[in-house]
């Protein structure tokens, strides 16, 4: 599909995606999954997620990696299009939902998994850590975020669930800030991703919550998630405001250094 850039046009094809989600009629491959990358203009967190996944990951569970590119003329990620990873070059930068979006309504596979590119595994049973909760009943599966839903820096789903329940990772934000106890969070307004966790509690379904681990290192910016999965929250924003001297009060030197940590650190 041809992705529109006018704003009209936009909204239309993005009430049409969310249609197709839920009538594909693609039979999608029971037992595997496949993973949904959404990229902008953060290489070096790219190099190791992609080395981090296929070093990590089972394949005969993990069929194929779908990276989808919002930055426009860098082609970085193509470098890593192969047998397993499919790049996407999108024609303009159309936000994370939509990338995400784009990879769900291409899996077919039955289990799709959310991924940012500052997340990655850590270890071999990650996959498991995911999907068995699926497996065992779980409608969706990843971190949790504070305000309680499955964030899609790490969330795995039945492809089914998506398309069945005509989900979307688009977000809606109001014109202020959002709270953690606003009732409307998930209802009226939600951030990527928050809107799926709302539907499927709305509808009785069991949430699989992955909570950071406990630490014995101070850690402001990155957590480790069911001693599985890194996620380092500033990535994208670290790389993409340059100029930006903090961020949510922490100093960009104090995200640096954690970066370079987790960045330059052996597997």
């Amino acid at each position: 599909m041809k992705l529109l850039t006018h704003s009209r046009p936009q909204q239309a094809q993005r009430w049409l995606k969310r249609w197709q989600l839920s009538t594909f009629p693609r039979e999608l491959r029971g037992g595997e999954a496949t993973i949904g990358v959404a990229y902008y203009l953060t290489p070096r967190h790219l190099d190791v997620q992609m080395e981090r996944i296929r070093r990590h990951s089972d394949r005969s569970v993990l069929s194929r990696v779908l990276v989808v590119d919002n930055s426009v003329g860098e082609h970085y990620a193509k470098s890593f299009q192969d047998d397993l990873v499919m790049v996407e070059e999108l024609p303009r930068n159309f936000g994370h939902g939509v990338a995400l979006d784009w990879a769900a309504w291409h899996s077919e596979t039955e289990f799709f998994i959310a991924l940012d590119s500052d997340a990655w595994p850590i270890a071999d049973d990650w996959l498991d850590v995911l999907l068995q909760p699926l497996r065992d009943g779980a409608a969706i599966s990843g971190i949790r975020h504070e305000r309680d839903f499955i964030h899609p820096s790490c969330l795995a789903v039945r492809t089914e669930t998506l398309r069945k329940n005509r989900l979307s990772f688009v977000h809606r934000y109001p014109d202020f800030p959002m709270t953690h106890d606003d009732p409307d969070n998930g209802r009226l307004y939600w951030d990527v991703g928050e809107r799926i966790s709302w539907v499927l509690k709305q509808r009785g379904e069991q949430l699989n919550r992955i909570f950071a681990d406990p630490s014995d290192e101070d850690t402001l910016v990155g957590s480790t998630y069911g001693g599985a999965i890194y996620h380092q929250w500033y990535g994208t924003r670290f790389a993409t405001e340059p100029d930006r001297l903090e961020f949510d009060g922490i100093p960009r030197r104090v995200i640096q250094e954690e970066m370079n940590h987790w960045l330059d650190r052996e597997p």
